[in-house]
């Protein structure tokens, strides 16, 4: 009902055209991860191996309001605004035009299925309730009419069997670094439930991320290759290898950049280490970014372009030079020379 009401007010504006129109059929993202985690929380459903294959249509589980308040307060804090949202919006469309009457029609309704990526509408909307910045209203205009391609980086997809999700959120690009690094993010988990964690203002190791470059120098102590979020070096809450193969997610007692909370069922005070069968990354930050992103690529093309250059005019006449003298007397080192002076 509150995704509904978000719809009708956003879906005149993405599509420019009449709301509910008639013959098309609300499609209603699947939010069986909000629901789990509604009575995960309450206890009505034990946060272990009784998630997995989880029928919320048929599980016959409830919560009392407080419980239900509470778990809104804490996980999802945008829902409570959605009726005031729609009100809103409903003003806005009289203002425009008087006249015209718009109604939202529910009676031709379908769960879409049509989701191809791991960050679905549903999961997309849950994101949208949870964060406070400029990125809500591009989670929720996503929950709407889906994911645009053009803001996916990377994808990898493997076909298995069970599997649980996680994600991360963050204001800043991927550098090259062998520190942490960031201003802001979040923590996730998206599958089989849903769960912000936000920073806890204590530490900032946002994101780590460090590979080989072709210039390698010795390293003493070699800092981990891959990509890292919250916690230590050595220690942290969710560690990428550079072959993006395997995933560490280690107990939330290690880090103190990210709030408490388990990003996996059953997560256990041990790391745990899976395999990763898909993995995504999506660039949010809209065209203004990425014309600064082309710039700054232009740039650094530009210098290593630079770099493979070679000025024979500055190492002056090859003929007088001693490198020549000393490659001629390497190629023949018995060969009479005269020094000319």
């Amino acid at each position: 009902m509150c995704w509904v009401m978000a719809w009708s007010g956003l879906a005149p504006r993405v599509s420019g055209g009449e709301e509910g129109g008639k013959g098309e059929p609300v499609l209603l993202p699947d939010v069986s991860h909000l629901v789990l985690s509604a009575l995960v929380s309450a206890g009505a459903v034990a946060d272990d191996e009784g998630v997995w294959g989880w029928e919320v249509s048929g599980a016959g589980k409830g919560v009392s309001v407080q419980e239900f308040t509470s778990w809104v307060i804490s996980t999802v804090p945008g829902l409570g605004n959605c009726l005031s949202r729609y009100v809103q919006d409903r003003f806005r469309s009289s203002e425009v035009d008087p006249a015209k009457e718009s109604s939202v029609s529910t009676g031709n309704t379908t769960f879409d299925t049509s989701d191809a990526y791991l960050l679905t509408r549903g999961r997309a909307w849950s994101i949208s309730l949870s964060v406070r910045n400029t990125l809500s209203e591009k989670f929720l205009s996503a929950s709407v009419i889906g994911m645009d391609t053009e803001d996916l980086l990377y994808s990898e997809n493997v076909d298995a069997g069970r599997k649980w999700g996680i994600g991360v959120l963050t204001e800043d690009g991927f550098e090259n670094k062998d520190t942490f690094y960031g201003s802001s993010g979040f923590l996730c988990a998206t599958y089989p439930i849903f769960r912000m964690l936000l920073p806890s203002g204590k530490e900032k190791n946002i994101m780590y991320c460090h590979l080989h470059t072709q210039l390698k120098t010795y390293e003493a102590t070699p800092k981990p290759l891959g990509l890292a979020f919250g916690g230590s070096i050595g220690n942290e809450r969710i560690f990428i290898d550079e072959d993006f193969s395997k995933v560490t997610v280690r107990h939330h007692a290690v880090d103190k950049t990210y709030q408490n909370g388990s990003l996996i069922p059953n997560q256990g005070y041990l790391p745990v280490a899976a395999s990763i069968l898909d993995f995504e990354v999506w660039g949010l930050g809209g065209q203004t970014t990425k014309r600064q992103q082309d710039i700054f690529k232009k740039r650094e093309d530009i210098f290593s372009g630079q770099r493979r250059k070679i000025d024979l005019a500055a190492f002056g006449n090859w003929e007088d030079s001693p490198e020549k003298m000393m490659m001629d007397m390497v190629s023949d080192p018995n060969k009479a020379r005269r020094e000319e002076r």
